[in-house]
């Protein structure tokens, strides 16, 4: 009967050795696991904040871009206000200066032509 007992309890000792190697490496591969899982998450967080500095450095662009555009566009705005007040001077001049025997009422105006192309809006 005692070895009977013993059998048993060297049977039950093998089982339990055997689960607890088990969950060893279960365990193992869990902490593995998650080794990988918080690696990927640095990676991840380096990417995002990769992406949160590009993303500053293209706002930073598009301000940019846009006050040089309102610039530009002032710039050009102030460029064809004279040069519309410069050209009728001149045009009135020329008229005067060729007298009113010519028509010229045929005659296409540039900024309309550019316009209906396109060119210039």
């Amino acid at each position: 009967k005692l070895r009977s007992i013993i059998l048993d309890s060297q049977s039950k000792m093998t089982l339990l050795k055997q689960q607890h190697e088990k969950m060893l490496r279960e365990k193992q591969a869990t902490e593995d696991a998650l080794a990988e899982e918080r690696q990927q998450m640095k990676i991840v967080g380096l990417e995002k904040e990769q992406i949160n500095l590009e993303l500053k450095r293209m706002k930073l662009r598009e301000k940019r871009a846009t006050e040089f555009i309102k610039c530009l566009r002032g710039l050009v705005s102030h460029v064809k206000n004279d040069s519309d007040d410069s050209r009728t001077m001149a045009i009135d001049q020329v008229i005067e200066m060729i007298g009113s025997d010519i028509d010229l009422g045929d005659l296409v105006d540039i900024d309309i032509l550019l316009q209906n192309e396109g060119f210039i809006s």
